[in-house]
């Protein structure tokens, strides 16, 4: 990684990409990420343009091989929780991302990760980009994407709503990043195969494709779309104390606060693993019962709190 940024450093019109393998992610290179990537321009006035792709999906594969620690990253990003930004995205104008120190970006679909990578050369300034990019969706034959959506007049989409829905139906958003969206997206399917209350025409799952600078402008607008919504969710396979958890639930807090909700939303619902040390679990059947919880934890437009958090607090009360 090292080596990498130097060159981008030295020649700031070459596309360089350092990518990690699963198992070593940057563990190794977390030195060189806090050092010189999250800070260097700040500390010394250097731009680089260096691109970090982190494998990342939790597809059963155990601790090794599930997480590129979208935490330690988000962690280090300098936007603010509690600001709302007002200023213009276009490209050939002074931009958020210029104001700050990263991009972090996790996107499902092709497209979105050709665009990234095209608008990191494209601009007249450089800012280090990181890619966290699942495996699985390079066989998922829902993540593919046509011709048109790369040709001119199309650019990197940082937040994409759901079409889909009904706006006056819906009463819950669920916000989502990566491959977790075609998860929840079959699970709605299926909820709605066999709906008769009609609940799956009350769910709106939209993708936070980039995480850092937080999308305030497309989430706020979104949220406007919804007359009657009575809850927002964050929909994550990472385990609660990991993931984008942590960043993204005060941002939407500060989003929910800034449009006053009249029905009382202020804060979301988490949509998750449980806390854990490790980043999985190493057995497959597990595996599989944490996400049809964190789907069933989801997609239950009458669930206010998460499932782990119920079953927490009745053990306090048989104790």
């Amino acid at each position: 990684m090292g080596y990498e940024l130097g060159y981008s450093l030295e020649h700031p019109d070459s596309l360089c990409i350092w990518e990690a393998q699963f198992g070593d992610f940057a563990n190794g290179a977390q030195i060189i990420i806090d050092q010189f990537i999250a800070s260097g321009e700040v500390k010394w006035n250097k731009q680089t343009g260096i691109v970090v792709m982190l494998p990342h999906g939790y597809d059963g594969q155990g601790p090794e091989h599930s997480s590129g620690r979208i935490e330690r990253i988000l962690q280090l990003c300098d936007d603010r929780e509690d600001v709302i930004h007002h200023e213009n995205w276009e490209l050939e104008k002074s931009s958020i991302i210029q104001q700050h120190n990263l991009q972090v970006i996790m996107p499902s679909t092709p497209a979105n990760t050709f665009h990234a990578l095209r608008r990191q050369v494209h601009r007249e300034f450089r800012k280090p980009l990181i890619i966290f990019s699942p495996k699985r969706m390079l066989k998922m034959r829902a993540a593919m994407c046509t011709l048109n959506q790369l040709n001119e007049g199309t650019r990197f989409r940082r937040y994409i709503p759901d079409k889909t829905a009904e706006p006056e139906k819906v009463t819950r958003l669920i916000a989502c990043s990566g491959q977790v969206y075609y998860d929840l997206i079959a699970g709605k399917d299926k909820m709605k195969n066999g709906d008769e209350n009609g609940d799956g025409d009350k769910i709106a799952i939209a993708r936070m494709e980039q995480l850092s600078p937080f999308p305030f402008d497309l989430f706020i607008e979104d949220l406007k779309r919804f007359p009657n919504l009575k809850s927002v969710v964050w929909a994550q396979e990472e385990p609660m104390n990991q993931g984008a958890w942590f960043y993204t639930s005060k941002r939407i807090e500060s989003s929910l606060r800034h449009l006053n909700f009249p029905n009382g939303i202020r804060s979301p619902i988490y949509a998750g693993r449980d806390v854990c040390a490790a980043t999985a679990v190493g057995d497959k059947k597990l595996h599989d019962q944490e996400l049809a919880q964190l789907l069933q934890d989801a997609l239950d437009i009458n669930r206010t709190t998460h499932s782990y958090l119920e079953k927490y607090l009745h053990k306090q009360e048989n104790k």
